[in-house]
Formats: structure tokens, sequence, C-alpha cells
């Protein structure tokens, strides 16, 4: 979203810099890989061989480069901006494993499961342990009031009003003192 902000504040000569620095980093992260750039890597594959998998599950035989190509290509249609992004994936995944041969049925149940594999199954899993972790917290009031401590918890601790001295109010009590002790220990500071 600030991107194109972004880019009308930049002059043209700055954004060909960060663009050049970009590529710059791009080079240093080849020559000298680390083990990000090896998930990222093994991540993106293993991705394209699940898609791969499920092709050959439906009877649909595509060779490997079209199969990368197709998933690039398909991942490259989540660029038009679409509400909510529905539908964007599936669409650009189908339409391109269609263009390099792949039959319209066969494709069309292969990206279905493989988006609910990529997908669907992992957002289960967080939902369950967004249920695990909330369980044993207590439903909040809906009209926007804090509900009233349990009596227990209010007649275990002893108030911290009854522990004071009788003029200890707002503005009384060790605050002045305090002040007092770190201006005496500043002003031997800079004697």
């Amino acid at each position: 979203a600030g991107a194109p902000w972004l880019s009308r504040r930049l002059r043209p000569e700055h954004r060909i810099g960060l663009v050049l620095g970009g590529i710059d980093d791009g080079w240093r992260a080849a020559r000298h890989p680390s083990w990000r750039l090896v998930g990222a890597l093994g991540y993106l594959g293993f991705d394209i061989a699940v898609l791969g998998c499920l092709l050959r599950a439906v009877g649909c035989d595509i060779d490997v480069p079209s199969l990368m190509l197709a998933y690039l290509l398909g991942y490259l249609a989540t660029a038009i901006p679409v509400p909510g992004g529905f539908g964007v994936l599936e669409g650009g995944l189908l339409a391109t494993l269609v263009a390099y041969g792949a039959s319209a049925p066969e494709a069309g149940a292969a990206v279905l499961v493989y988006h609910a594999i990529a997908f669907w199954i992992p957002s289960l899993g967080g939902l369950g342990a967004y249920a695990v972790l909330h369980a044993g917290r207590p439903a909040q009031a809906t009209s926007g009031e804090t509900p009233p401590p349990p009596e227990s918890a209010t007649a275990s601790r002893p108030s911290r009003c009854a522990t004071r001295s009788p003029g200890a109010g707002a503005g009384h009590g060790r605050a002045p003192a305090r002040r007092a002790r770190h201006a005496e220990r500043g002003s031997r500071l800079r004697s």
C-alpha cells in the first residue's frame, strides 16, 4: 500500500539505486548461501512437488519444467487485486496447467486438493491451537463492562489503602522524600 506513495516521493535515480541495491543483495545471497535460502528453496520445491504428486494421482502427466513454470505463473496471478483474493490462485494455476497440456477436470481436481492441503489443513491446526489457548480464559462481557472480580479474590487480598499512613493521599507519601534524596545526590555529584 505504501509502495506507490514511496515511488512518487523518490527521485528516479534513487529508485534505480534501490533496485540495484536489491539486485546486489540477491547476488550476495546466491554467492554466500545461508540456511534461510536453503529453507526458502526447499519450501518452494516441496510445494511444487505436492502439486506434481496430486496431478499424477488424478492421472495427469506433466513434465517437471512445465509444472514449475505453471506453478510460478499461477502464483503470479495472485498479484491481480481481487477483494479477498478468492479464486485467483486456483484460477491462475488451473489456467496455466491447462495451457501446458493438462486436461481441465483433472487439473481442477488436483488444484483444489492441493489448495486444501497447502492452506486449509494448516488453518485447521491453527484453529485448534487457538481453541486450546483460549479454553481456560473466562468469556468477556459483551456490553463492554468489565465483570467484577470474584468474591474470593477480593476477600483474600488486603487493601493497599489500609496499610498507608493517614496523610498519604495523592501527592503525599514517599514521592517527596524520594525526590529530595535524588536532588541531594545530584548536588553531591556536581560539587
